[in-house]
């Protein structure tokens, strides 16, 4: 039987756990599983490495929501430095003689 976490993981319940945990023991010592108990030890150690796997892509989404936030916010400021940049290049520009601005606009 399994639950669901609070992050909304499929999770072992505990009798379940129990019954895999005997299974593995016996396995790692070498005993022979019968085919039923191979069964529900394959059945759990795969429940187990999602549960494993689901932790680990939740880790993963995480970070990448905090680095696209990071990065959202790096774009922001950017932006707004490149808004401040034209506003003091049109206002030199601005402040040029009509001969300058003749001048930079044939050589540029």
């Amino acid at each position: 039987m399994s639950s669901l976490s609070e992050k909304g993981i499929k999770t072992m319940d505990e009798t379940t756990y129990h019954t895999w945990w005997a299974l593995h023991l016996r396995t790692t010592r070498g005993e022979h599983l019968n085919s039923e108990e191979q069964a529900t030890y394959g059945a759990g150690l795969r429940q187990l490495q999602q549960e494993e796997t689901g932790d680990q892509d939740i880790l993963t989404l995480q970070q990448t929501h905090t680095t696209v936030a990071a990065l959202e916010a790096e774009q922001a400021r950017l932006h707004a430095r490149h808004e401040q940049l034209n506003a003091e290049i049109a206002a030199l520009e601005a402040a040029l003689s009509e001969h300058t601005r003749q001048l930079l606009r044939t050589q540029g």
